[in-house]
């Protein structure tokens, strides 16, 4: 927690008049609120998250967060903006890397693994956020437009006009890929009063028994 002064500074310049706040202490502002908005997610999960309790948190008006980012919703998505873009930039270029198809999809298989290992409170924000009961989804985007969807598509339907992966839908095909890694790795954290120890051995043989299973023989 930072010292008293320094809160204090911190709450005039979130508290004051747009006008009177220069770039860099709206962006400051941002931070603050941001920093906020991911410590009482982390304390009490999503469905204690609100804007009255992240306004409580950072020392600021309710209205101070819609100022800076509209809704609580645009204030969430921009805790994962930075890193789940470059985790997409990685994708873009795994993909170009491997020109096999089979490859592809298992090397994206094997980043989607590792990013959620390393960034398990940004995967748990972007992918496992449980929306609370009422609360509508605005400007939902077809499933096959996310960037782990798109690539695997593409690379099944190369796989598929090349003979290396077996004829199917390739949406479904891509959709059970990505439901197959999803579960695997999202089990563990909402099912907690089980104990599943290690899994990324079961990772492992997810990734070996599903490239299996695509292969044209």
């Amino acid at each position: 927690m930072p010292d008293l002064e320094v809160t204090i500074s911190i709450v005039k310049v979130l508290n004051m008049p747009r006008t009177q706040a220069t770039p860099e202490q709206k962006e400051e502002a941002r931070r603050v609120i941001r920093q906020a908005a991911a410590d009482v997610y982390n304390s009490v999960g999503p469905a204690g998250v609100s804007v009255r309790a992240i306004a409580k948190e950072a020392g600021v008006s309710v209205g101070t967060i819609y100022t800076y980012f509209g809704n609580l919703q645009g204030l969430m998505e921009s805790l994962w903006s930075g890193p789940v873009q470059r985790y997409i930039d990685k994708l873009n270029v795994i993909a170009a890397e491997h020109k096999d198809p089979v490859k592809r999809i298992e090397a994206l298989m094997r980043s989607y693994v590792d990013f959620a290992r390393n960034n398990i409170e940004i995967y748990r924000g972007v992918f496992m956020f449980v929306r609370p009961l009422g609360q509508a989804v605005k400007d939902k985007t077809p499933a096959e437009e996310a960037a782990f969807a798109s690539l695997a598509i593409e690379a099944i339907k190369e796989g598929q006009a090349s003979n290396q992966i077996t004829p199917g839908n390739p949406f479904e095909i891509a959709m059970m890929i990505w439901g197959s890694l999803h579960g695997c790795i999202a089990l563990p954290h909402n099912f907690g009063r089980s104990e599943f120890g290690n899994t990324d051995p079961i990772l492992e043989r997810l990734i070996a028994t599903t490239i299996s299973s695509i292969q044209a023989y």
